[in-house]
Formats: C-alpha cells, sequence, structure tokens
C-alpha cells in the first residue's frame, strides 16, 4: 500500500494466518445443514401418524 507494489493485505493471501481459515469454512456450512437439521423441534417425528 505504500507505494502500490506489494499490497499483500489487499489480494486474496494463500498462506495467510488467519485469512486462510475465513474461505474454507465458507463452502462447507452450506451442505452440512441440509442432511442435519438445526432444529430438532422443527422436524417433524415420522411416527405421529401411528396414532
Amino acid at each position: 500500500m505504500e507505494n502500490g507494489n506489494d499490497p499483500p493485505a489487499i489480494p486474496f493471501p494463500t498462506q495467510e494466518p488467519g485469512e486462510l481459515p475465513t474461505l474454507p469454512p465458507e463452502p462447507k456450512e452450506p451442505p452440512q445443514p441440509s442432511p442435519i437439521p438445526l432444529d430438532p423441534d422443527d422436524e417433524p417425528e415420522p411416527e405421529p401418524p401411528s396414532r
């Protein structure tokens, strides 16, 4: 940023100590909530018609 010659804070850091773990967890979160319900109280039990 000093001379616009080495702006490692502007581009996407490939091996940063705090920026790397911020990208990988993003694509891993959407596929998880699909098969795993977050609200067990909202899940319709499959044995209610047994009554």
